[in-house]
Protein backbone atom coordinates (compact mmCIF):
# COMPACT_ATOMS: atom_id res chain seq x y z
CA UNK A 1 0.00 0.00 0.00
CA UNK A 2 0.94 3.29 -0.79
CA UNK A 3 1.37 6.31 1.60
CA UNK A 4 0.58 9.95 -0.08
CA UNK A 5 2.42 12.81 1.17
CA UNK A 6 2.73 16.01 0.41
CA UNK A 7 3.88 17.71 -3.16
CA UNK A 8 6.67 17.18 -4.02
CA UNK A 9 7.06 13.52 -3.34
CA UNK A 10 10.01 11.63 -4.95
CA UNK A 11 7.99 8.22 -4.97
CA UNK A 12 5.87 9.44 -7.57
CA UNK A 13 6.76 10.98 -10.96
CA UNK A 14 8.08 14.66 -11.45
CA UNK A 15 5.00 15.46 -14.25
CA UNK A 16 1.80 14.65 -11.52
CA UNK A 17 -1.27 16.39 -11.70
CA UNK A 18 -3.29 14.68 -8.52
CA UNK A 19 -6.62 14.73 -8.15
CA UNK A 20 -6.67 12.55 -5.14
CA UNK A 21 -3.31 10.81 -4.47
CA UNK A 22 -4.48 7.75 -2.38
CA UNK A 23 -5.13 3.67 -3.14
CA UNK A 24 -7.59 4.17 -5.21
CA UNK A 25 -9.34 0.94 -6.93
CA UNK A 26 -11.73 0.19 -8.91
CA UNK A 27 -14.57 -2.48 -8.13
CA UNK A 28 -15.43 -4.86 -10.89
CA UNK A 29 -18.73 -5.79 -9.90
CA UNK A 30 -19.79 -2.41 -8.45
CA UNK A 31 -22.96 -1.07 -9.41
CA UNK A 32 -23.05 1.76 -11.03
CA UNK A 33 -19.76 0.77 -12.83
CA UNK A 34 -16.37 1.85 -12.05
CA UNK A 35 -14.05 2.91 -13.64
CA UNK A 36 -11.62 6.44 -15.42
CA UNK A 37 -12.98 7.59 -18.35
CA UNK A 38 -12.00 10.21 -20.83
CA UNK A 39 -13.36 12.94 -23.16
CA UNK A 40 -12.06 15.21 -25.71
CA UNK A 41 -13.94 18.62 -26.34
CA UNK A 42 -15.86 19.19 -29.17
CA UNK A 43 -13.45 21.81 -30.62
CA UNK A 44 -10.28 19.24 -29.50
CA UNK A 45 -8.92 21.71 -27.58
CA UNK A 46 -9.78 20.17 -23.67
CA UNK A 47 -10.26 16.69 -22.77
CA UNK A 48 -12.00 15.64 -19.13
CA UNK A 49 -10.68 12.82 -17.46
CA UNK A 50 -13.54 10.92 -15.12
CA UNK A 51 -13.04 8.85 -12.33
CA UNK A 52 -15.58 6.77 -10.51
CA UNK A 53 -13.39 4.89 -8.04
CA UNK A 54 -13.50 2.83 -5.06
CA UNK A 55 -10.57 3.14 -2.24
CA UNK A 56 -8.66 -0.31 -1.59
CA UNK A 57 -9.26 -1.21 1.73
CA UNK A 58 -11.86 1.27 2.47
CA UNK A 59 -15.55 0.43 3.64
CA UNK A 60 -17.92 -1.09 1.38
CA UNK A 61 -19.40 1.51 -0.45
CA UNK A 62 -17.26 4.24 -0.58
CA UNK A 63 -17.62 5.96 -3.98
CA UNK A 64 -15.00 8.46 -5.03
CA UNK A 65 -15.99 10.89 -8.26
CA UNK A 66 -14.39 13.46 -9.55
CA UNK A 67 -13.22 15.41 -12.71
CA UNK A 68 -9.75 16.65 -13.82
CA UNK A 69 -10.14 19.19 -16.57
CA UNK A 70 -7.69 20.48 -19.28
CA UNK A 71 -7.89 23.35 -21.78
CA UNK A 72 -5.05 23.94 -24.75
CA UNK A 73 -6.43 27.53 -24.34
CA UNK A 74 -5.02 27.78 -20.63
CA UNK A 75 -1.80 26.03 -20.57
CA UNK A 76 -0.61 24.67 -17.57
CA UNK A 77 -4.37 25.06 -15.69
CA UNK A 78 -5.71 21.64 -14.44
CA UNK A 79 -9.14 22.18 -12.89
CA UNK A 80 -10.54 19.43 -9.94
CA UNK A 81 -14.00 19.24 -9.55
CA UNK A 82 -15.44 16.68 -6.76
CA UNK A 83 -19.15 14.96 -6.78
CA UNK A 84 -18.30 12.17 -4.05
CA UNK A 85 -15.70 11.79 -1.88
CA UNK A 86 -15.78 8.73 0.34
CA UNK A 87 -18.67 9.43 2.40
CA UNK A 88 -18.56 8.23 6.41
CA UNK A 89 -16.20 11.49 7.09
CA UNK A 90 -13.52 10.50 4.32
CA UNK A 91 -13.53 13.50 2.30
CA UNK A 92 -9.69 13.16 1.37
CA UNK A 93 -8.54 12.20 5.38
CA UNK A 94 -6.24 9.70 3.64
CA UNK A 95 -5.13 11.47 0.35
CA UNK A 96 -2.89 14.01 -1.01
CA UNK A 97 -4.82 16.55 -3.77
CA UNK A 98 -2.25 18.96 -5.55
CA UNK A 99 0.11 18.86 -8.56
CA UNK A 100 3.93 18.04 -9.19
CA UNK A 101 6.30 19.17 -11.69
CA UNK A 102 10.68 20.41 -12.23
CA UNK A 103 11.89 23.69 -12.14
CA UNK A 104 13.61 25.26 -15.34
CA UNK A 105 16.81 24.13 -13.12
CA UNK A 106 16.01 20.51 -12.17
CA UNK A 107 14.58 21.23 -9.38
CA UNK A 108 11.51 19.47 -7.92
CA UNK A 109 8.64 21.74 -7.40
CA UNK A 110 5.10 20.96 -5.76
CA UNK A 111 1.89 22.31 -4.60
CA UNK A 112 -0.24 20.75 -1.99
CA UNK A 113 -4.02 21.61 -1.99
CA UNK A 114 -4.49 19.44 0.87
CA UNK A 115 -3.05 16.23 2.95
CA UNK A 116 -4.71 13.87 4.75
CA UNK A 117 -7.37 16.67 5.61
CA UNK A 118 -11.42 15.68 5.26
CA UNK A 119 -11.51 19.26 3.44
CA UNK A 120 -12.01 17.67 -0.05
CA UNK A 121 -15.95 17.80 -0.14
CA UNK A 122 -18.96 16.75 -2.78
CA UNK A 123 -18.87 20.39 -4.51
CA UNK A 124 -15.16 21.53 -4.44
CA UNK A 125 -13.78 22.91 -6.83
CA UNK A 126 -9.77 22.80 -7.13
CA UNK A 127 -7.78 25.06 -9.56
CA UNK A 128 -3.85 24.12 -10.33
CA UNK A 129 -1.62 26.32 -12.04
CA UNK A 130 1.53 24.34 -12.85
CA UNK A 131 3.31 28.01 -14.24
CA UNK A 132 2.16 30.02 -10.96
CA UNK A 133 2.92 27.35 -8.59
CA UNK A 134 -0.80 27.25 -7.30
CA UNK A 135 -3.59 25.07 -6.32
CA UNK A 136 -6.97 27.11 -5.09
CA UNK A 137 -10.38 26.80 -4.28
CA UNK A 138 -12.47 28.35 -7.57
CA UNK A 139 -16.19 28.14 -8.19
CA UNK A 140 -17.39 26.50 -10.64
Amino acid sequence: QYQAQSFPDSHIPNNTVAPWLDDLYIFGAASPQQGILYQVNSAGNGVTFEYYVGRYQGAAGQVYHFTVDYSMLRPGVFVYTYYATGGGGDDGVHAAVGMQGMTSTGQESGTTYSAFSNDITPGLVVTCNSILGTCVTTTP
